[in-house]
């Protein structure tokens, strides 16, 4: 018999809440689903792997910090000969990225709709080889579904089944997705509205104009932040951000922290929500106040701290 972890309203508000890990800052958080989606022919699995490489070297993508993680990248849709072409091309541009915490897997199907056994096998194979994943691409998802993927029921399955992996291995999984998959006109759309909901984000890839435009307009979303738009180039195999839009994104930053800076002089000491309004109330987003607050406490200006004796995990800020 399943013995189940009840936790007390008491202990709930005296629980030490550990701070929210990001695998990629504002967008893909730990043990979270998130989506790549697209038409056909728009370098999503470019991306993916360029997404993949960064998190397990821990840099960049398009100008977001990522946190180094062992990443597990399984292939479905084209061979393994041309999936290393695709690694070797992107490597020549990324020529400091760690691949040493970058693996791959080429399969012809998982049929994630019907079981995880699989995946179990692959994850707990690869945990034999002291590699535990730490985050999980799968490209694309139609291939890890073998029965209709525009069925509401197949799909809630396939989501099941993955967030069984996700509690069972504490990852972050990362899906490949062809957006506007139908098998015919009066299906068309079904089973999204599933996969959608059950998403805790996505990177949305839009080609300004036909999907020959090498700029693309990369809609975000995550449960974390507001939505964005961030525009990049497809500079074969890699998508780049413009130096101006990091830039400005820098600039709103900044504008931030001094808006902290400004609510903290003299020496006050004043609950994170009371500053996020502040700031928030100020019209700077919310990823920008979270920013800020993270590149403050990495120059040492500002320090987070729990009121002595006090229940809950409410954090307090004061600039040091």
């Amino acid at each position: 018999m399943t013995q189940y972890d009840f936790q007390s309203g008491l202990q709930a508000i005296a629980d030490d809440v550990p701070e929210i890990t990001h695998i990629v800052e504002g967008v893909v958080r730990a043990q979270s689903k998130t989506a790549i989606i697209g038409k056909w022919k728009v370098a999503k699995s470019f991306f993916a792997i360029q997404l993949g490489i960064s998190i397990a070297s821990g840099t960049e993508f398009l100008g977001f910090k990522t946190t180094a993680s062992n990443v597990l990248y399984i292939n479905f849709e084209i061979s393994k000969e041309m999936l290393h072409q695709r690694i070797q091309d992107l490597h020549r541009k990324m020529p400091s990225c760690n691949l040493a915490c970058f693996t791959s897997l080429t399969l012809t199907d998982l049929s994630l709709d019907v079981s995880a056994d699989e995946l179990v096998a692959i994850l707990d194979q690869s945990i034999s080889k002291s590699f535990p994943v730490q985050a999980l691409i799968i490209d694309p998802r139609m291939k890890a579904i073998t029965k209709d993927s525009n069925q509401d029921e197949v799909v809630r399955a396939f989501c099941v089944n993955l967030d069984k992996i996700i509690s069972k291995y504490k990852l972050a999984v990362i899906i490949v997705h062809h957006e506007g998959v139908a098998t015919n006109s009066d299906k068309a759309g079904k089973g999204s509205t599933v996969f959608e909901a059950w998403l805790d984000g996505w990177f949305k890839i839009k080609p300004l104009s036909g999907i020959a435009d090498t700029i693309r307009e990369i809609h975000i979303r995550s449960r974390d932040f507001e939505s964005q738009i961030v525009v990049a180039k497809f500079n074969y195999p890699i998508h780049e951000v413009s130096q101006d839009a990091l830039d400005a994104r820098k600039t709103r930053t900044q504008a931030a922290k001094d808006c902290i800076i400004d609510a903290l002089n003299g020496g006050v000491t004043l609950p994170e929500r009371e500053v996020r309004f502040n700031v928030l109330n100020a019209r700077h987003t919310q990823y920008a106040f979270w920013r800020a607050l993270k590149e403050l406490e990495e120059e040492g200006k500002l320090v987070k701290s729990k009121i002595q004796g006090q229940a809950g995990n409410r954090k307090y800020l004061q600039l040091i």
